[in-house]
């Protein structure tokens, strides 16, 4: 049904930006952050303790659960392989597709967007690192895959490499900068000047995030239309 609801908002419109997130990747066993996060607490704590740090009041984000794994458990982070999933669906075939003309912003770190346009021979037209967005050039932001919260692999003479804990625009590496500056100034300008230039479809995502996108959502001063699909 998505299909043809962004169908319909992208007729006679030149532009078009798409904000996506751990929904979408569902259907290929990605697990949500949140789920992931109990998880992780559940091998660690009891129920009480667990109870309490995902509790509203004290909540822990998902970057500083990864911070204290990298730190007392895990310093690879490999449990993050986890989040990779499987094989790409429908979903991902049509935002790689759509990738092609219009910007696809997302805020997951697996690459199944990346393997649907490998399998359909689309261009790997992929922004990750921290340099891709600060030296985005001037004017209308480019089409392509922009991953705000970075990657987990990249692709390299066709197979598939995961990045170390701290290569620039792996996702822990991405995660533990917003998790000590509260956000990435270079991600939030070209994130604004999306939002600025086409109307948005925002789709799997959950808006949890208040610590830079769904922040930045609300700050942006933005005349163009968002669409908020109902993602279940």
């Amino acid at each position: 049904m998505w299909r043809e609801l962004i169908d319909e908002v992208t007729a006679n419109r030149q532009r078009l930006a798409v904000l996506c997130g751990a929904g979408i990747s569902q259907r290929a066993c990605v697990p949500l952050g949140s789920h992931f996060q109990n998880a992780v607490l559940g091998l660690c704590l009891d129920e009480t303790e667990r109870n309490l740090l995902t509790s509203p009041a004290l909540g822990v984000r998902f970057e500083g659960l990864l911070e204290i794994v990298q730190a007392v458990v895990d310093p690879e982070l490999k449990c993050v392989e986890l989040l990779e999933g499987t094989e790409p669906t429908s979903e991902h075939h049509v935002l790689a597709h759509m990738a092609t003309r219009h910007v696809v912003l997302t805020t997951n770190f697996d690459v199944l967007i990346e393997k649907a346009a490998a399998q359909q021979g689309l261009p790997d037209n992929v922004r990750y690192r921290e340099s891709d967005f600060r030296e985005a050039p001037s004017g209308p932001v480019l089409p392509g895959l922009w991953k705000l919260h970075g990657t987990a692999s990249v692709s390299a003479a066709g197979r598939w490499r995961r990045l170390g804990a701290g290569e620039d625009g792996g996702a822990v590496a991405t995660l533990m900068l917003i998790a000590r500056t509260r956000e990435s100034k270079a991600r939030r300008q070209v994130f604004e000047r999306v939002i600025e230039q086409a109307p948005l479809v925002v789709i799997g995502y959950s808006g949890s995030d208040d610590f830079d996108i769904s922040r930045w959502l609300m700050e942006a001063p933005s005349t163009e239309p968002l669409l908020w699909v109902q993602w279940s």
